[in-house]
């Protein structure tokens, strides 16, 4: 088990550790202060730049990283695991953990470049500081970082997304909110878009414009982030599991759960993944 104490806060070429070496035992959060690069998230190319933040959840397949002759970056690796342990429900809330997963590298406008820079530092005074409240420190600096973060995505367009009518618009975020409410139960497109008044066709459209992926993908990174956040309570069976969110059979569970996640539930379980 990572222990808190492993936070890291690294600079590249300083500290001789890139990125992609991080990613996998820890979510990597880094922002390219000088040159430019690219990855491939799943099959899709995905470049960076100059004061672009790029989040790296340890779960999501990213390879082929690339770095031009004198790249420079400040990196936050966090492991895995600790985000839930402290986030409070604030990944779940925000729609920014969503975005992120679909959409890694967002460019920073100088203000939020700034901001986040500094909660970097802060972080990285405090991560080195022992104190009889230096833990509780470290996590409100990690919750004030992320909320930091998840704003910048969450007043930024998806890459490629179009702007919608405020009617569709609405329907989007009426979106989003019953399938955080109901994907422990209900995983069909056809079931929101019927209470929305629009066919399954027209709804996952609009999720296409608004955010980058189709109705059924949306549901898929819900229910995902909430199958990983009872996987990680060590307290819960996977029967438990499969109980709490309605599946009807372990192996229709297992199937799922190896589609959106990457691996099956016992997997996931053995190599504390969140």
């Amino acid at each position: 088990m990572i222990s808190d104490s492993s936070i890291r806060i690294l600079r590249y070429p300083e500290n001789k550790v890139l990125p992609d070496e991080l990613h996998g035992d820890y979510h990597v959060h880094f922002i390219c202060m000088r040159g430019h690069g690219g990855f491939f998230h799943g099959k899709e190319w995905t470049p960076f730049k100059k004061n672009d933040l790029v989040i790296l959840q340890g779960d999501v397949d990213f390879s082929g990283f690339e770095y031009s002759k004198g790249f420079r970056c400040i990196i936050l690796a966090v492991p895995r695991g600790f985000m839930r342990r402290v986030g409070n429900g604030m990944v779940w809330e925000s729609r920014g953990f969503i975005h992120a997963r679909m959409h890694p590298s967002v460019h920073l406008p100088d203000d939020s470049k700034d901001l986040i820079v500094s909660d970097l530092l802060s972080l990285e005074k405090r991560s080195s500081h022992s104190s009889r409240y230096s833990s509780q420190s470290l996590i409100q600096s990690i919750q004030i970082l992320m909320y930091d973060i998840w704003d910048v995505y969450d007043s930024s367009p998806a890459e490629g997304g179009q702007r919608l009518s405020d009617d569709n618009a609405g329907i989007f975020l009426k979106y989003q909110q019953m399938v955080k409410e109901n994907c422990h139960k209900e995983r069909t497109v056809a079931w929101y878009a019927d209470r929305l008044n629009v066919t399954p066709r027209q709804l996952s459209r609009i999720c296409e414009k608004a955010g980058g992926s189709g109705a059924i993908q949306w549901i898929n990174h819900y229910t995902g982030a909430l199958i990983m956040e009872q996987l990680d309570d060590s307290s819960l069976s996977i029967d438990d599991i499969i109980d709490n969110l309605n599946f009807s059979s372990k192996s229709f569970f297992t199937t799922y759960v190896k589609r959106v996640l990457g691996v099956t539930p016992s997997e996931y379980r053995e190599k504390k993944f969140i």
